[in-house]
């Protein structure tokens, strides 16, 4: 939801960090199809990113260090967004398809994580509400963006949010790799295949 509107503003013209652009009435128009377009970009990367790492998390069982290491990678990324745009318009896009992508990659690990941890009937009551406890990010992130970008003038504050969002899931799931290996019970699940 987020990604579209930000590669209008980075097509329009004016300061990408900024909701307001110079662009003409016209040009608007023809920005706004070209964003939807070139969103599709990023989307595709993030396709490719989930079935790349989650074959290779299938092949070496380590799906705990696959969302640490997009989480971090991701989270850095688009909070390097605000320095990298100012360099170059393409920079800043690289960051937001690379963002992208890390968020898309990491997301189905969870699920395989949890599903390793409780086994039996568990699993239908732990999943779920798993699931349940996720689905708020769907329902905050676009909350907290649109409050920044309506408030604060523009995209900078929320992009930094979310980036140390995912900074702080990436230290966290680093620190249930750290704990789950100290586990006898849980050391199998987060060591993988050799």
């Amino acid at each position: 939801m987020w990604l579209p509107a930000m590669v209008h503003l980075l097509l329009s013209g004016g300061d990408p960090t900024q909701l307001v652009t110079d662009s003409h009435s016209s040009d608007k128009a023809d920005t706004g199809v070209a964003a939807v377009l070139l969103s599709a970009v990023p989307y595709s990367c993030a396709a490719a990113a989930v079935a790349f790492a989650g074959s290779h998390a299938q092949h070496t069982g380590k799906h705990l260090l696959y969302i640490v290491m997009t989480d971090l990678v991701g989270g850095m990324s688009i909070i390097c967004f605000h320095w990298f745009v100012h360099l170059s318009r393409t920079l800043g896009f690289l960051c937001l398809v690379l963002t992208l992508s890390c968020a898309f990659a990491a997301a189905p690990h969870s699920l395989v994580v949890i599903g390793q941890l409780v086994l039996g009937p568990g699993a239908a009551v732990a999943l779920p509400c798993f699931n349940s406890m996720a689905m708020l990010g769907g329902f905050l992130g676009p909350a907290i963006m649109g409050y920044c970008v309506q408030h604060l003038g523009g995209v900078t504050a929320a992009t930094i949010i979310m980036g140390c969002s995912m900074l702080l899931a990436g230290l966290l799931a680093l620190l249930l790799h750290g704990i789950m290996l100290r586990d006898s019970r849980t050391r199998s699940i987060v060591v993988g295949r050799s």
